[in-house]
């Protein structure tokens, strides 16, 4: 890989992590809300009085949720699957960050930033699923003030973007899995 592949390479990549910390900084934010909420007794009334139910309900919709970042983690976030997507895939690059990969490096970068693109769009939806667990935590927090649930729920989406944080060398596996070929 040349040094102009790889700069483009981590310009896209910056925008990867870009988007990742924006969502680790909106988790911030609400959890941020909710302690000011708890300190100055902002919400003193649980709507919701039979929290045992709405708490199970609460805890199967995350389950489920987390089990569709390991299934979008293990069946498309692989440097082999990504490959085989972008391979299948007819994607428009004729605009954004892949589409001057293509237009510098022509053809042989197009299944690549095909790959790209993909891998983003994954990304995006685990990133989102995660940020989504802390989200219903800070509901079951307005509707029942149990806070403790709140911080669980907090804990666990922050685990779960810290583990799908967009590393480089993934994108250098999808590449090196490319001119294997």
């Amino acid at each position: 890989m040349n040094e102009n592949y790889i700069v483009k390479l981590r310009k896209i990549h910056r925008v990867n992590l870009l988007i990742w910390g924006s969502i680790l900084f909106g988790i911030i934010v609400l959890a941020v809300i909710a302690i000011v909420f708890k300190n100055l007794n902002i919400v003193t009334e649980p709507v919701i009085y039979n929290l045992r139910q709405f708490d199970n309900l609460m805890l199967l919709i995350t389950i489920f949720l987390l089990f569709f970042i390991f299934y979008l983690k293990r069946n498309y976030l692989t440097p082999i699957k990504i490959i085989e997507q972008a391979e299948k895939k007819d994607l428009n690059l004729e605009q954004g960050d892949a589409a001057e990969l293509v237009n510098e490096f022509g053809k042989e970068a197009e299944i690549l930033a095909k790959a790209l693109i993909l891998m983003r769009r994954y990304y995006i939806f685990v990133w989102v699923t995660a940020e989504l667990i802390v989200l219903l935590g800070f509901l079951e927090y307005i509707l029942a003030l149990y806070f403790k649930g709140f911080l669980i729920y907090v804990i666990v989406g922050m685990f779960s973007l810290a583990i799908n944080f967009p590393l480089f060398s993934k994108i250098e596996r999808c590449y090196l899995k490319l001119i294997g070929k």
